[in-house]
């Protein structure tokens, strides 16, 4: 239907954002699905083929889709179904989709028979019944399987049954560069995070730089649950979690000012992260940076990489201590090397960081960025677990408009 066929009336967003953007309608709002946009390395938009989208478009017609992995379009993507499926698309490095093969998959494509899984990270999942998974690389013993031999299937961690199963952030994970994973374990009421991989810079909080491929606790911390969301930056450098107290802890790599302790220390064991003690949820993954927000609804970054406006400051400043991007009704953020997701109590999504590709979302190609951020029309889900940044793709499951 073009613009002129439009009957007069009311312009909802989405109609009135496509009317001064495009001059067509980019997608339906009568369904929910899940939206891809960006640039669509190895076909990682899902969308069976290899061209770069700027604007949101559906993955195949499924209204179905519950649960998005932390991206990384190097490696795939993965996402979780309401029946318990766990699907994989995108370049296959390694065997990181979990195919048992190394062939590239340009839509969604599910893995093995399985409709127990519970949750998922990049080549990492939980299932059900609290069994650890992984698969892919493993060059530094990122899967926790007490070697080094890449797979590319499922293959079990331990015998353990234990795996935090209910957390949208359960697990944090890094594939490439620092090799890291990181996991929420109970141990009777206590809920402890266990991490493995590469450890050059601390990352892994064993007060120590030894790589472990098999998984270690973090601290001896005793007491009821002691973290409720971890997140890790993208190259596994960083980690960095919330407990239940709201108190906010970091460690790891801290050149740039990345770990928000108004320095740039390296810190090998979590150290907390200011005073506060109303922080809720991490984001999963930067590069030099990420973010958190608040139980009060306010978004903080953390310093470090701010080249292309990720901290939302309409600036290119560097900070090595939290700093709030503005606004009080922020429920959940994703973040990348490049691009940053935020969701509102509204519905709304918002995103801001380098454009190259149409990453943003904003249906605006290379040299548009923004540094602070932009809603992206239409009403999203937009919890942890429900959007996607990845490192020049972005992915959202969108609600229903009807």
């Amino acid at each position: 239907m073009a613009i002129t066929d439009k009957e007069q009336g009311v312009w909802i967003l989405d109609e009135a954002y496509n009317k001064q953007m495009a001059g067509y309608w980019s997608y339906d709002t009568s369904f929910t699905g899940l939206f891809s946009w960006g640039r669509n390395y190895g076909g990682s938009l899902g969308l069976n083929d290899g061209t770069a989208r700027s604007s949101p478009t559906q993955v195949g017609t499924d209204s179905t889709w519950k649960y998005l992995g932390p991206t990384n379009e190097a490696k795939g993507v993965t996402a979780i179904k309401t029946d318990g499926t766990l699907w994989a698309w995108g370049n296959n490095d390694k065997g990181s989709l979990g195919h048992n093969n190394l062939t590239a998959y340009s839509s969604p494509k599910q893995v093995g028979t399985d409709t127990t899984w519970s949750t998922t990270t990049s080549s990492m999942a939980v299932k059900t019944d609290g069994s650890l998974w992984s698969w892919g690389y493993n060059f530094l013993g990122n899967m926790g399987t007490n070697d080094r031999v890449p797979r590319s299937s499922p293959m079990q961690v331990g015998t353990d049954t234990d795996w935090v199963t209910d957390r949208m952030g359960a697990l944090a994970r890094a594939a490439d560069g620092g090799g890291v994973a990181g996991c929420l374990k109970k141990d009777g009421n206590d809920v402890n995070l266990w991490v493995m991989g590469g450890n050059n810079y601390g990352s892994l909080g064993q007060n120590n730089k030894t790589s472990y491929s098999s998984p270690v606790m973090v601290g001896n911390d005793t007491g009821d649950d002691q973290w409720t969301n971890i997140g890790c930056t993208f190259y596994g450098l960083t980690m960095y979690g919330v407990k239940p107290d709201g108190t906010l802890w970091s460690w790891g790599r801290n050149d740039m000012g990345q770990l928000g302790q108004n320095n740039k220390t390296e810190y090998s064991s979590p150290r907390q992260v200011g005073t506060g003690t109303d922080w809720a949820e991490v984001s999963r993954g930067g590069n030099y940076h990420w973010l958190a927000v608040k139980t009060n609804g306010t978004l903080w970054g953390m310093g470090g990489y701010n080249n292309d406006g990720n901290l939302g400051q309409n600036s290119n400043n560097y900070f090595s201590s939290p700093v709030q991007i503005p606004g009080t009704t922020w429920k959940s953020v994703d973040d990348t090397e490049r691009t940053t997701l935020a969701s509102k109590t509204d519905g709304t999504l918002w995103s801001w960081g380098l454009s190259n590709y149409g990453a943003l979302g904003l249906n605006q190609g290379p040299g548009t960025g923004r540094s602070s951020p932009t809603q992206i029309p239409g009403t999203w889900e937009g919890n942890r677990g429900e959007m996607a940044s990845g490192y020049w793709d972005s992915y959202a499951i969108k609600s229903d408009l009807s």
